[in-house]
């Protein structure tokens, strides 16, 4: 058990990807929080600028806008200024969209739907000419502008709009706020967690004081905040572990009536510099719905440098799947919900139904194009055979089946247990000889989610990802 738990927090520590080592400031739900920062002729340019910052939403807002960081006057009125600012109309529950706000001669407006507590990063970026604007580093609109240089006397605010007679502040953290007097960002990019000073930062506050009510301005430029009502919290943005996937259409769309296979290349490659446990899989959306899990495998102790290539790999889409549009995509991460990276491709079903309330489902015996890793030294390992242990279907419904591989014989224990790490119940317990061995593993009393299969034989301890789905 000692030994599941260790590789088991360890996963965990994956699931919790958005733990951070760092602090940050947390605004309060009653959005009454902000920093002020006195006014300067620093925070207005004459051409360029980028102002960027790292934020989260943590559920609803007095006010239908929300201030990430800006110079417009502390009042409700209308005067010159930039801002990047959340848009959260009236009668919704989070907010819809970001602006970004240039001295009232234009503004950028691109949808966002927040996952609440989860970092995001806002760039709005002027280059003299044309202004961008970016979530999590993906340009997704951009708008020609002028620089009149206009300027005003208000204090900077981060979080809010201090002092407005109708409350315009975050419900949320930000960390990691920059202005820098050049145009960063032309095209997409990757975000930086943090942020190093340089001859073209204006200001940057990091949020790592951790105590007081002072935040310092670490461009050395002495734009040091005032902090009223928000509180320091242990948490910060991460990026993910850095694994790509990359899936190529090659053939089979529309698939016709009666069905078909859909062919592709996949490629998976771990280029981080650290060893990794994760999850990947295919999915497929119709009509724009939720994501249904296709295929999947988890892996553990993935090495860098290691990959998965399989040209001409096929998914046999079946006939009764609904006529329509769908997508189909390749993921890594932690399967379903955290998407480190993804790729894929749109495909047409033809047919006559109407698809309302279609739901794709997991077709069995479909190929795994994840079942062979060639190591960095060119040899290629079969996932089952290297782990011992594999499931199929996974993910599954009610039932599937567990096979395992013994090269000798002796005793196996082999156990079910939940993502807290209890035991829910034990299926091998015994002798076995050499050879496959398999076992059904029943799900009709547990609920959706994810559970880990553990098989002991000897000095091995080998833990299987599954994936309930109902």
């Amino acid at each position: 058990m000692r030994r599941f738990m260790t590789s088991l927090l360890s996963l965990l520590l994956l699931i919790s990807i958005a733990s951070a080592q760092n602090y940050c400031l947390e605004f309060d739900e009653n959005c009454s929080d902000y920093v002020t920062v006195p006014h300067s002729a620093d925070f207005y340019f004459d051409n360029e600028f980028t102002v960027e910052a790292w934020f989260t939403v943590h559920g609803s807002h007095v006010n239908d806008w929300a201030r990430i960081i800006s110079t417009y006057p502390a009042t409700h009125e209308s005067g010159t200024g930039w801002s990047i600012v959340l848009h959260e109309p009236f009668g919704e529950l989070y907010p819809t969209s970001i602006f970004g706000t240039y001295f009232n001669e234009f503004g950028l407006e691109a949808a966002f739907t927040p996952v609440l507590d989860q970092w995001n990063h806002a760039a709005f970026s002027f280059d003299g000419a044309t202004a961008r604007l970016f979530i999590d580093g993906e340009m997704i609109t951009q708008n020609l502008g002028y620089n009149s240089n206009p300027t005003n006397s208000e204090p900077l605010t981060i979080g809010g709009q201090n002092g407005n007679w109708w409350n315009r502040n975050l419900n949320g953290r930000i960390d990691e706020v920059r202005i820098s007097d050049v145009c960063r960002y032309t095209s997409n990019f990757t975000p930086s967690t943090f942020f190093d000073p340089d001859p073209n930062t204006v200001a940057l506050w990091h949020f790592d004081e951790s105590v007081g009510d002072v935040v310092y301005d670490a461009s050395g430029n002495g734009h040091d905040g005032t902090i009223s009502g928000a509180a320091w919290i242990e948490d910060g943005p991460q990026l993910p572990p850095d694994v790509n996937i990359e899936l190529t259409y090659l053939s089979g769309s529309p698939v016709p009536p009666e069905g078909g296979n859909l062919y592709y290349d996949l490629y998976v490659e771990n280029a981080d510099p650290n060893a990794l446990d994760f999850d990947a899989w295919l999915a497929t959306e119709y009509e724009g719905g939720s994501p249904t899990t296709l295929v999947m495998r988890a892996f553990f102790n993935y090495q860098p440098g290691w990959t998965i290539n399989r040209p001409g790999m096929f998914y046999p889409v079946p006939g009764s799947w609904a006529a329509g549009n769908y997508m189909f995509y390749g993921r890594v991460g932690v399967c379903p919900t955290e998407v480190w990276d993804e790729s894929g491709f749109p495909f047409e079903k033809l047919g006559v139904s109407d698809g309302v309330g279609f739901i794709p489902y997991p077709v069995e015996g479909a190929p795994n194009p994840f079942d062979n890793i060639i190591k960095s030294d060119g040899i290629v390992i079969h996932p089952e055979t290297h782990a011992l242990l594999s499931a199929y279907p996974n993910p599954f419904n009610p039932t599937t089946t567990l096979s395992f591989n013994l090269d000798a014989a002796g005793q196996v224990k082999l156990s079910i247990y939940d993502i807290q790490g209890r035991l829910l119940t034990t299926l091998v317990d015994g002798f076995r000889n050499t050879g496959i061995h398999e076992v059904t593993f029943g799900a009709d009393n547990l609920s959706s989610g994810i559970y880990f299969a553990q098989i002991e034989t000897g000095d091995r301890n080998v833990m299987q990802k599954l994936m309930l789905v109902k």
